[in-house]
């Protein structure tokens, strides 16, 4: 059983699920608006996903094109194995389909979490390996023989890509994040366009210098189909991928302030990373098909996290963080803590 937390549910309602409502007429001239809901019901019980005999936690959700239908993958439960007297634990990313139907209208006193059961589940053939010890980890990795921690995104071009972290194959590195097409490693029609795979097996990505362990990097295209990726908040860092190698684009001096610094004042910039890629969103919607084409009316749409440690237990604060539309990628807006509260709580 897998449960959509972690903030997750605030990545869903603000990114994932903008397509799955029906259109709401207006009075306007306009074209319709499509609400955003979230998969939280009326009593505040959010949904799980069923993996069958899988236990997975860390889902990543990409909208299909057929209505209601997500593809999801998500990081295997914690496995331990012992092998020449080393507990390895051979971690795997797994894939599955889900088709959603809306309950906004369901109103009775629900009995268990609601159940999205998934359908052709599979561990992904992704980057892994048989060793036992990885001599550039700390003792908390240095026996993480496999990926995790996947996120999917749809490009420019309508390619779904996949980053996940795994073990890294530069020698100087414990683990490393890698870049792949989701259809070349789980082979179902998504996607309607079909356009050509550029990333036909996973490629390592990482920037020269590069030390310790790395995680939490939120991908981004632009119309052009370049892949970018946002590596640090603070201070914003910024990579782009050409042929294979990470250039880098946008770094600030670690001193600087910034929106996210200012409205998480005190707060050590380790325990604020990325939850969700950058989304491209058009922030307005009109019969003129001009609208669409102006960069003005896009922005970058992605979801954060400030990390709180109370008590030994880790608390996340879920925010959502615009950026501008084309370089230099400046920070527009950071959302205020998004909070669900159930019924006779007070948030």
């Amino acid at each position: 059983m897998l449960g959509i937390g972690k903030g997750l549910v605030a990545a869903l309602l603000v990114l994932h699920f903008i397509r799955t409502s029906p259109p709401i007429a207006t009075k306007t001239k306009h074209a319709p608006v499509i609400p955003l809901y979230s998969q939280l019901d009326y009593w505040g019980i959010f949904h799980t996903i069923e993996f069958g005999n899988v236990s997975a936690f860390n889902p990543s959700l990409l909208t299909l094109p057929s209505r209601n239908a997500f593809v999801v993958v998500a990081r295997e439960e914690y496995q331990f194995q012992w092998i020449d007297g080393i507990m390895v634990q051979p971690r795997h990313v797994v894939a599955g389909l889900l088709h959603v139907e809306s309950d906004s209208e369901r109103r009775w006193a629900p009995k268990e979490s609601p159940i999205i059961r998934s359908h052709s589940v599979e561990r992904l053939q992704l980057v892994h390996s048989n060793a036992t010890y990885f001599p550039h980890c700390d003792l908390e990795t240095n026996a993480i023989q496999g990926p995790e921690d996947p996120r999917l995104i749809w490009s420019h071009l309508g390619e779904p890509l996949m980053i996940y972290n795994s073990v890294a194959k530069e020698a100087n590195l414990c683990r490393q994040f890698y870049l792949v097409d989701l259809r070349s490693v789980y082979v179902m029609d998504i996607s309607d366009t079909k356009p050509p795979i550029r990333f036909n097996e996973s490629i390592p990505i990482s920037y020269g210098g590069q030390e310790g362990v790395h995680k939490n990097w939120a991908p981004f295209t632009n119309s052009a189909g370049d892949v970018f990726f946002h590596i640090h908040l603070i201070p914003q860092t910024i990579y782009k991928l050409s042929q294979g190698v990470l250039e880098w684009v946008i770094g600030h001096p670690p001193e600087d302030e910034n929106c996210i610094t200012i409205a998480l004042e005190g707060m050590p910039k380790q325990r604020v990373h990325q939850s969700t890629p950058f989304l491209d969103v058009v922030l307005c919607r009109s019969t003129d098909v001009r609208c669409d084409r102006d960069p003005n009316n896009h922005v970058y749409m992605g979801v954060i996290h400030a990390q709180h440690i109370i008590s030994n237990t880790r608390y996340y604060e879920t925010r959502v963080v615009t950026l501008n539309y084309s370089l230099p990628f400046n920070y527009i807006s950071i959302s205020k803590p998004m909070l669900y509260c159930m019924i006779l709580h007070f948030c």
